[in-house]
C-alpha cells in the first residue's frame, strides 16, 4: 500500500490507542497536522506556547496512565518545552515527544530552525532518535511507545524529518507488540519472615510514587494493615501514595535529611516502596536514616535500590505483583489486621482534625489570609471526590497536610520543580476526567509561567477552577534568605523576589480569554465563592489575597 509517511505514524498512533495529539504546529510538522485532520479519531489540542503543549500531555498521561502524544515545531519548540520535559522526565512521566526536522536534503545549508534535535533530547529523555529513512517511521514509533511505557517510565524522543513525513511509501508498520512487565519481586519470604518478627510500632512504611504508577493503592493499604505500620509518604511525592484519610497515616517525609531521620528515629526497620523516597532539597549533613535502622527496599528499578544507602534487604520487582504476593505470604504465616490499633489511631486522628479546625480556621475577618487558613477552608469547601493540582509553595504544606484523599488520582504535585506545570497539566488531567472537579492551586508567579492553558481550559470548556494564592512575592525564597542571613545589613533585603510593581491583575488576565474571575479577601468568603463559582460552566479563576509568606523552617520549602 503506498501512502506518505504521515499517513504512516498515522497508523501508529490508532493502533497504540492516541486519542489525543498535543501540538503546536510549524511549517515541519503540517503534513502530519493535515493528515490528523482528516480523521475523526484523534484530536489535535493547539497550546500556544511549547511548555503548556508538554504540560497539558504529561496531565493527560497521568491521568490515564499510558503514554501521550506531543508534537511540537523543530529546534525552537522544543527548546522551549525542555524545562516542562524536565519535569515529566523526573516524575517518570510517559511521554512520546516528536518533532518536525528540516528536510534532510536541506540540511547541508544549516536552514532555519534546523538543528541537532537528538542531541537537545537525550540528556531529559530515556531514548532519542532522529528517523533516517520513511521505512524507519512505523520502526521507530513503536519502539517510543514501547520505551516510554516502559519501567522506569518516562519522555522519548523522535526527530521526524519533514521530507520523510511527505514522501510516498510501501513502507510497513510492524504490529504492535504484547509485553507483560509485571514481574514478581525475588526474595519474598526472606522479606516476610523480617516483617513478621517486628511489632506494630517497630516498622515504618515509607511510601512513594512507583505504587500510583502501579496501581498498587489497595496492596500497600493491605500490607500496613496487616503489620500496623504508619505509613509515611516520600519526600515531595507527585501522587496520592496512600489515602491521607487512613488512620495509620502519618503524613509525608519533609525533604531535609536532618527531619527525616527524626521522624524515622523510633522504629527498628524501615520498608520504602519505589524510587526516591528519601529525598532531600536542601544539604544537610546528616544521613536521612538513623544508625540502628535497617533499610528494606521494593523498587521495579534496579537502579533504585543500594543506590546511596546500605540496605538490609532489596529486590526488583512490580509493586503491584509483588506486594500482593507478600501479602498472601504474610496472611500464611497467620498475621491478621492490626485492628486494635487502627481503631486506636483513628480516634486519636478524629481530635486531631478538631483541633487543627479550630486553630486554622481561626480570624476569619483577617486580611490579608493567613496562608494555612486559606489552604485549610479552600479545602473544607470542595467536594470529596475533587482532583487538586498543586504547585502553591505557600500553601502546598497546608495542603498535603489535611486534603483527605480515599482513592487514587485526586492529587498531583510536580517533583521535577520546574515551574510552569500544574496550569497545562490540569488542562490536561481535566481532559481525561470531565466528570470530577479539578482545582489547581497556583502561586501568583508560578501563574505567570504558563497563563496559555487559560485559554486551552476555555476553549475546551473543562470543569477547572484556577485558585491563585497570591502573596505579591517569591516567598520561599525569601524565606530561605531570612534562615541564612548573617549580616544585619542585609536583612530584609530581597533583590528579585517581588511581583508588586505593577501588580498583576488577575481579573483582566481571566477575562481576556473567557475565563470567569472572582477575588477573595477575607477566609470566611472562600467556601461561598467556590460554590458560587462551581456553578458556572467551563473554566473560573479564583485569587485569593494571602499574607506574605514567614517562617523560619527551611525544611518546608
Amino acid at each position: 500500500m503506498i501512502r506518505s509517511g504521515s499517513e504512516l505514524v498515522l497508523e501508529v498512533l490508532q493502533t497504540e490507542g492516541v486519542s489525543y495529539v498535543f501540538g503546536n504546529p510549524g511549517t515541519t510538522e503540517l503534513a502530519l497536522v493535515n493528515t490528523i485532520g482528516m480523521q475523526a479519531d484523534i484530536k489535535y489540542v493547539l497550546g500556544l506556547q511549547e511548555a503548556t503543549v508538554v504540560g497539558m500531555a504529561d496531565g493527560y498521561a497521568r491521568a490515564t496512565n499510558k503514554p501521550a502524544f506531543v508534537n511540537l515545531h523543530a529546534t525552537a519548540g522544543l527548546g522551549n518545552g525542555l524545562g516542562a520535559v524536565s519535569n515529566a522526565a523526573y516524575m517518570n512521566t510517559p511521554m512520546v515527544i516528536t518533532a518536525g526536522q528540516q528536510d534532510f536534503r536541506h540540511l547541508a545549508d544549516e536552514p532555519w530552525l534546523s538543528g541537532d534535535l537528538v542531541g537537545l533530547a537525550r540528556p531529559l529523555c530515556k531514548w532519542a532518535h532522529e528517523v533516517r529513512t520513511a521505512g524507519e517511521l512505523g520502526i521507530m514509533l513503536r519502539r517510543a511507545f514501547k520505551e516510554a511505557n516502559s519501567y522506569p517510565k518516562g519522555p522519548v524522543f523522535v526527530s521526524l524529518p519533514q521530507n520523510f513525513m511527505e514522501q510516498q511509501t510501501d513502507a510497513m508498520v510492524p504490529e504492535k507488540s504484547i509485553v507483560y512487565q509485571q514481574s514478581v519481586a525475588a526474595g519474598l519470604e526472606q522479606l516476610c519472615d523480617v516483617l513478621d518478627c517486628l511489632q506494630e510500632n517497630q516498622l515504618a512504611i515509607v511510601a512513594g510514587d512507583e505504587i500510583s504508577a502501579a496501581d498498587a493503592l489497595a496492596e500497600v493499604i493491605d500490607l500496613a494493615e496487616l503489620l500496623g505500620a504508619d505509613v509515611y509518604g516520600s519526600a515531595l511525592h507527585d501522587s496520592v501514595v496512600f489515602p491521607t484519610s487512613h488512620p495509620l497515616w502519618r503524613g509525608a517525609l519533609k525533604p531535609a535529611s536532618d527531619e527525616i531521620q527524626k521522624t524515622l528515629e523510633p522504629y527498628k526497620k524501615v520498608l520504602a516502596i519505589g524510587e526516591r523516597c528519601f529525598m532531600s532539597y536542601l544539604y544537610t549533613p546528616e544521613s536521612p536514616l538513623p544508625k540502628h535502622l535497617d533499610l528494606l527496599h521494593l523498587s521495579a528499578n534496579p537502579k533504585a535500590l543500594a543506590m546511596t544507602f546500605g540496605v538490609k534487604w532489596s529486590s526488583v520487582g512490580d509493586v503491584r505483583s509483588s506486594l500482593h504476593a507478600l501479602n498472601a505470604l504474610l496472611r500464611q504465616s497467620g498475621r491478621k489486621p492490626a485492628n486494635n490499633k487502627i481503631e486506636i489511631c483513628r480516634k486519636a486522628n478524629a481530635e486531631k482534625v478538631q483541633q487543627c479546625h479550630r486553630e486554622l480556621r481561626g480570624d476569619m475577618d483577617a486580611v490579608p489570609i493567613p496562608p494555612e487558613s486559606a489552604a485549610y477552608v479552600f479545602l473544607e469547601s470542595i467536594a470529596e471526590d475533587a482532583i487538586i493540582v498543586d504547585e502553591a509553595p505557600a500553601t502546598m504544606w497546608t495542603v498535603r497536610q489535611h486534603f483527605q484523599t480515599s482513592g487514587s488520582g485526586q492529587y498531583h504535585f510536580s517533583k521535577g520543580g520546574g515551574l510552569g506545570w500544574a496550569m497545562p497539566a490540569a488542562v490536561g488531567i481535566a481532559i481525561e476526567r470531565r466528570d470530577q472537579s479539578v482545582y489547581c492551586l497556583i502561586g501568583d508567579g508560578a501563574a505567570m509561567y504558563s497563563p496559555q492553558a487559560l485559554w486551552n481550559a476555555a476553549n475546551l470548556k473543562l470543569d477547572i477552577t484556577f485558585v491563585v494564592f497570591n502573596n505579591s512575592e517569591y516567598g520561599v525564597l525569601k524565606n530561605y534568605l531570612r534562615a541564612v542571613q548573617t549580616n544585619p545589613a542585609t536583612k530584609d533585603n530581597f533583590i528579585g523576589m517581588d511581583i508588586n510593581s505593577p501588580a498583576i491583575d488577575f481579573q483582566f488576565l481571566a477575562s481576556s480569554m473567557d475565563v470567569a474571575f472572582e477575588k477573595v479577601e477575607k477566609a470566611r468568603d472562600i467556601e461561598a465563592v467556590i460554590a458560587r463559582m462551581q456553578s458556572i460552566q467551563g473554566p473560573r479563576l479564583v485569587e485569593i489575597v494571602i499574607a506574605p509568606l514567614i517562617s523560619n523552617n527551611i525544611s518546608k520549602q
